[in-house]
C-alpha cells in the first residue's frame, strides 16, 4: 500500500499483487510458443482458445503440415517398393 494512505483517510491505497516468477515465466512462453512453432504446430493439440466452437480465429493448423506428411508417406512407400524384393512366385 501507499505511505500516504496509512496517515491520510482521502488518499485511495494502491495494491500491489506479487505472484510466483515460475508461473509469469510460464506464461510467457507459452505465448512465445504460440508464436514461434512454426505451421501453427502449437495449436495442433491446445483446442483453440477455449471459445464455443474450440476453436480461435487463426488458431488452425497450417496445410503445409498434410502436404509434409502425405509427402513423406509416399517417400516411405516407394523407397519400401524399391529395396523389398519382389515376390516372384505369386504370379
Amino acid at each position: 500500500m501507499r505511505e500516504e494512505a496509512f496517515y491520510n483517510r482521502t488518499e485511495d491505497p494502491e495494491y500491489a499483487l506479487s505472484i510466483s516468477p515460475h508461473i509469469y515465466r510460464k506464461m510467457v512462453d507459452e505465448v512465445n510458443d504460440s508464436y514461434s512453432v512454426p505451421m501453427g504446430l502449437y495449436f495442433c493439440c491446445h483446442g483453440g482458445d477455449g471459445a464455443h466452437s474450440g476453436n480461435a480465429h487463426d488458431d488452425n493448423v497450417d496445410i503445409t503440415v498434410a502436404y509434409i506428411l502425405v509427402f513423406f508417406f509416399f517417400v516411405v512407400m516407394m523407397f519400401l517398393g524399391w529395396v523389398l524384393p519382389t515376390p516372384t512366385g505369386m504370379l
